[in-house]
């Protein structure tokens, strides 16, 4: 029984990855910050957290939320601490000039995605991080 569903997962893996790449060039290559850039990312979200969704509950897993409790963990801790420190390193680097010597991270990332293999990578990974969080 357990080969019929890896085999099922491995054809799913192979027939969802080159659409996946597909959709992710056809998206980044709309212009950012207009309309049908932000719809498109809009439902991509939508779609992967209901296909997430769908998958958790075809898994037997109910579709509700932790206590509250677990939300206050270290991890949780942690992540906040990061973004915490990246907010400061934001306003520090944007107050302080010239650009080149006080890159903000904004400026360091549009030099990253720059090309649009490398934002197309980034979108599918985007939409392949949202559907594994989404499922679980």
């Amino acid at each position: 029984m357990e080969d019929a569903g890896k085999g099922r997962t491995t054809k799913q893996w192979w027939i969802g990855t080159p659409v996946l790449a597909a959709y992710s060039w056809w998206a980044t290559a709309l212009q950012p910050f207009t309309a049908p850039a932000l719809v498109v990312t809009l439902a991509t979200g939508l779609a992967v957290m209901v296909a997430g969704s769908c998958m958790r509950q075809r898994r037997g897993r109910p579709a509700t939320l932790r206590p509250a409790e677990s939300v206050w963990s270290a991890g949780l801790a942690a992540w906040g601490i990061l973004l915490i420190g990246l907010a400061v390193w934001e306003l520090a680097a944007f107050l302080q000039l010239p650009r080149s010597e006080h890159p903000t991270l904004s400026s360091l990332a549009n030099s990253v995605f720059d090309s649009h293999p490398v934002r197309t990578l980034a979108f599918g990974a985007w939409v392949a991080a949202g559907f594994g969080i989404a499922r679980r």
